[in-house]
């Protein structure tokens, strides 16, 4: 039987190109968390205090960060939880609330809140949400 050159071609593409997806073609990471929504932004002073409502998924929560930014430069702030939680607790999964109130804040024109999570040895780090003062 004699195999036509362009059909073997196709073959030997197809096997190469799928080669090459599988070996350089990473896994998508996991995702710690998803549906998030801000419902309020709040000033007060100083400090402004973020709500938002989020859907955690199985995975350990490491920390969460605030960082202001006015000039393209991000600046770590200090936050503390307003929702009755400990700081950095990890959350069960399920449908979650989240309150923080960020020291210092007034000055920024926006504040980006990021969070580390480990799912299964990956360490995942995620912007939870980007809010414009």
């Amino acid at each position: 039987m004699v195999l036509n050159n362009n059909y073997v071609l196709g073959i030997a593409s197809g096997i190469f190109a799928s080669v090459l997806v599988y070996v350089f073609v990473p896994e998508p990471l996991p995702q710690p968390y998803s549906d998030v929504e801000v419902l309020a932004v709040t000033k007060s002073g100083d400090n402004v205090t973020i709500e938002a409502t989020f859907v955690k998924n199985e995975c350990t929560f490491v920390r969460l960060e605030v960082f202001g930014d006015a000039t393209g430069v991000p600046i770590r702030l200090k936050w503390a939880g307003v929702d009755g939680t400990p700081d950095n607790y990890d959350r069960v999964a399920g449908s979650q609330y989240l309150a923080i109130e960020v020291h210092g804040a007034k000055s920024f024109d926006n504040l980006e809140v990021r969070t580390r999570h480990n799912c299964d040895g990956v360490v995942v780090d995620k912007v939870f949400a980007n809010v414009d003062l």
